[in-house]
C-alpha cells in the first residue's frame, strides 16, 4: 500500500514497481483518514509505504495506529523531510524504516526487500542525519542507560543488528543458534526498554553503545 497525498508521487511509486515481479501496489490513500479503513479491507497487506506530511493524521501518528492495530504490517517511511526528530518519532512509534523521497528506483526497491525481509532500511543522508543528531545527544550523559551493564557478546550482536544483518546471519556470523541471537536480542530490547530492533538502533546510537 501506497499512502501520499500527491498522485502524481504515488504513480511514479507505481511505475517504478510494475517491472517488479515480487512486489505489487495493492492499494493507494491519499487521505489520513482512509489509511485505517483501508488496511481493513486490503487482505495480504505486507508493507506500508507512508508519508509524513497527509491531511488530516499525519504519518507520524498513522506509524503508532497501525503498529498498535496491525504489528505484522511494516511500516516504510517516504518522505521529504530529512529531519532528526521525525525519524527518531516513527522508529519508537515502530517503523521499520525511512527513505528520502529523492531516493533512486534501485534504492526503494532494496528498501522494500530489506524491510520485507524483517529488517530495518534507511536512506545513507537518513543515517547520517540520525548519527549527527545521537553524537549531539550522546554529549549529554543518559544516566540510566549508561548505567546498563551490556555483555560483550549483547554488543557484538547489538552492533550487527545496528548494519542491518538478519537475526539468521548474525548466527552464522557469530557461529551461534539463531535461539541464542533471539534471546540476546531481546534481553537488549528488556534492559533498554525499546520495543524492536529500530529501538535498539536509535538507543545504542543515541547513547553511543557500540
Amino acid at each position: 500500500m501506497v499512502v501520499d497525498d500527491h498522485k502524481m508521487f504515488v504513480e511514479g511509486v507505481q511505475a517504478i514497481f510494475s517491472d517488479s515481479s515480487h512486489i505489487q501496489v495493492v492499494k493507494t490513500v491519499h487521505d489520513g483518514n482512509e489509511v485505517m479503513k483501508s488496511i481493513e479491507n486490503t487482505p495480504n497487506l505486507d508493507i506500508i509505504l507512508l508519508d509524513i506530511n497527509l491531511p488530516n493524521i499525519n504519518g507520524l501518528e498513522l506509524t503508532k495506529l497501525i503498529s498498535k492495530k496491525y504489528p505484522a504490517i511494516k511500516i516504510l517511511i517516504l518522505s521529504m523531510y530529512n529531519n532528526a526528530e521525525y525519524i527518531k518519532e516513527v522508529l519508537k512509534e515502530g517503523a521499520s524504516g525511512y527513505v528520502l523521497k529523492n531516493t533512486d528506483h534501485e534504492e526503494l526497491l532494496n528498501a522494500i526487500q530489506s524491510v520485507f525481509a524483517g529488517n530495518q532500511f534507511y536512506s545513507q543522508s537518513v543515517t547520517q542525519t540520525m548519527m549527527n543528531s545521537f553524537a549531539k545527544k550522546s554529549q549529554r550523559n543518559n544516566t540510566d542507560i549508561l548505567q546498563v551493564k551490556i555483555s560483550k557478546r549483547e554488543k557484538e550482536i547489538l552492533s550487527l543488528i545496528i548494519k542491518e544483518h538478519t537475526a539468521q546471519e548474525i548466527a552464522n556470523m557469530l557461529f551461534i543458534s539463531l535461539h541464542t541471537v533471539e534471546t540476546h536480542r531481546s534481553n537488549l530490547m528488556s534492559k533498554l526498554g525499546v520495543r524492536n530492533s529500530a529501538g535498539l538502533v536509535r538507543v545504542a546510537l543515541e547513547n553511543n553503545l557500540v
